[in-house]
């Protein structure tokens, strides 16, 4: 990520950069003596906090550095359903893949995949669902 220090805009790829400088030739691969003569620096990514429903801000500059910020908001009942309908689709999808496991043939240890079907059906009961859900690992095949 870069930010361009005289108008704070943001870009996440190269060609952003290449497209508001159009009259400018650039080298293939862009390296930071040519993004600094543009006025662009290098922003420092910081992982964006879990839960809520997250919103990325302008970087600040913090001791010579430009740092990615980030803010939450408590979400809003339609917020909240559309993610728990996102989270149970996923759900169901890691559910369907493994359905083949529990045919009275499959080639694997069942109570095993019983068990972590049980967990991906209880993640719905997990303390920040939707907002937050650790994932069972599944068994090995």
């Amino acid at each position: 990520m870069w930010i361009n220090t005289k108008t704070l805009k943001t870009y996440k790829l190269h060609s952003e950069i290449r497209s508001d400088f159009p009259d400018v030739s650039m080298p293939s691969v862009l390296n930071d003596a040519v993004l600094v003569q543009l006025g662009i620096e290098a922003v420092q990514t910081v992982t964006p906090p879990t839960g809520y429903v997250v919103y990325e801000l302008l970087p600040v500059l913090v001791n010579k550095t430009w740092i990615q910020q980030w803010d939450t908001k408590p979400p809003t009942d339609e917020e909240t359903t559309a993610k728990e309908i996102e989270v149970r689709a996923d759900r169901n999808r890691r559910l369907l893949v493994c359905d083949w496991t529990q045919v009275s043939d499959a080639p694997v240890d069942q109570t095993e995949w019983q068990t972590y079907r049980q967990l991906l059906r209880d993640v719905t009961n997990q303390p920040e669902f939707p907002w937050v859900v650790e994932w069972p690992t599944p068994p090995n095949k």
